[in-house]
C-alpha cells in the first residue's frame, strides 16, 4: 500500500507540473508542447492501469468477504459476538438456528436471555472469568431454543483483539456427547453389576465344587494306598462315589453354561 501511495503521489506531481506548463502564457516551442502531450498521455495510461488494478483488488476483496461470510454463517458451531455487558452485536446463522430465532431478534437481545435458569450463575461466572483474565474460558450450560426446549451446550469465549474489547463466544451443541456419556455410564454400571454377579457366582461355584472334589480326592487316595486291603464291594462303592460326584460336577457346569456364565468362565 505504501508503494502504491508513493506511485500516485509521483503521478500527481507530474500532472500538476504539466498543468502549470499548459497554463503558462509564454509561448512554448512545438517540441515542448509535444513533450507535454506525451507526458499527459503516459499519465492517462498509467491512471487507467491503476484504475484497473484497483478494480481487480476490489473484486478480490469482495470475493474474500463473501467467502468469509459463508464460512462464518455456515460454520458447524454457533458464533456470537457480544459487548462486555453481554448484548449480542453479531451472530452467525448456525447460532440463530440453535437458539431458534432470526438474526435481527438475536442481535437485539442478550446472550443471557437464552441461558436456562439453572445455568445463569455458571454463565455469569464464565463471562467474569473471561473479562478478568483476558484469556479464553470454557464452560457447559443449558441453553433455551425458541424459549422452551433446552439443550446442553459448551461455550468457549475469548476477548476480541479489537479496541472495543468485544467477546466472541463459540456455541457447541453437546447433546450427542451427553447421550454418549450417559450410555457409557450405564454400560459401565451394568458391567460393574455383572462383575459383582460373576464374583458371587464364582464364590458359590467354588464352594459347591470344593466338597465333591474333596470326596473324589479322598476316594482316589484310598484306592491308591489301600486297594489291596479293600474288598471288591468297597472298591466298587468307591468307584461309584467318584462317578456320582463327577456327574454332579458335570451337571453343575452344564447349569452354569445354560445361563451363559460357564462359557465366560471357560474362556
Amino acid at each position: 500500500m505504501a508503494v502504491e501511495r508513493d506511485r500516485l503521489t509521483r503521478l500527481r506531481q507530474r500532472a500538476e507540473a504539466a498543468l502549470k506548463r499548459a497554463a503558462d502564457p509564454s509561448p512554448m516551442a512545438p517540441a515542448t508542447i509535444d513533450e507535454m502531450m506525451h507526458e499527459l498521455n503516459v499519465y492517462h495510461v498509467e491512471l487507467e492501469i491503476q484504475f484497473e488494478e484497483l478494480q481487480q483488488t476490489y473484486r478480490s476483496l469482495e470475493a474474500a468477504k463473501q467467502e468469509y461470510a459463508s464460512l462464518f454463517d455456515f460454520a458447524p458451531v454457533g458464533y456470537v459476538v457480544t459487548d462486555q455487558k453481554g448484548n449480542v452485536l453479531n451472530a452467525n446463522l448456525t447460532a440463530c438456528r440453535m437458539l431458534g430465532v432470526d438474526r435481527a431478534t438475536l442481535a437485539g437481545a442478550t446472550l443471557a436471555e437464552f441461558v436456562a435458569v439453572d445455568s445463569q450463575d455458571a454463565y455469569h461466572l464464565h463471562r467474569r472469568a473471561v473479562l478478568g483474565t483476558g484469556q479464553a474460558q470454557i464452560c457447559e450450560v443449558f441453553l433455551r431454543s425458541n424459549g422452551s426446549s433446552v439443550f446442553p451446550a459448551q461455550l468457549t469465549t475469548d476477548v476480541s483483539i479489537d479496541s472495543k474489547g468485544t467477546l466472541r463466544t463459540a456455541i457447541s451443541d453437546i447433546s450427542l456427547f451427553r447421550q454418549a456419556a450417559d450410555s457409557l455410564r450405564r454400560s459401565l454400571a451394568k458391567e460393574k453389576e455383572l462383575n459383582q454377579l460373576q464374583a458371587r457366582m464364582l464364590s458359590v461355584i467354588a464352594h459347591e465344587f470344593r466338597t465333591p472334589l474333596t470326596i473324589i480326592h479322598s476316594s482316589v487316595e484310598t484306592l491308591d494306598h489301600y486297594a489291596d486291603h479293600l474288598t471288591d464291594a468297597l472298591k466298587k462303592q468307591r468307584y461309584q462315589t467318584i462317578r456320582n460326584f463327577v456327574w454332579y460336577l458335570n451337571d453343575m457346569v452344564q447349569d452354569t453354561s445354560s445361563v451363559g456364565f460357564g462359557t465366560r468362565l471357560l474362556n
